[in-house]
C-alpha cells in the first residue's frame, strides 16, 4: 500500500472582516508563482470584525 507524505508551507494573516481583504492577501502570492492548493478563510468566534486567511502549498512524495 502506497503512503503519501506532504510537506506543507502555511501562510496565515489576520485581517479586518471587510470586502476586498482576501483579494489584497492573495495578490502578492498570485504574482509570485504557482496557485495555492488550500485556501481557508474564517472568522474568530465572538468577533465580527477580524478574520484569518490561510494559504497552503503542498508537495507530495510517495513511499512504496
Amino acid at each position: 500500500m502506497a503512503v503519501s507524505v506532504k510537506a506543507i508551507k502555511l501562510w496565515r494573516s489576520e485581517v479586518a472582516n471587510q470586502p476586498g481583504a482576501l483579494a489584497r492577501i492573495l495578490a502578492p502570492p498570485a504574482q509570485a508563482g504557482p496557485d495555492p492548493q488550500v485556501l481557508m478563510s474564517y472568522r474568530f468566534p465572538g468577533s465580527e470584525t477580524r478574520t484569518a486567511k490561510t494559504i497552503a502549498h503542498a508537495r507530495c512524495t510517495r513511499f512504496y
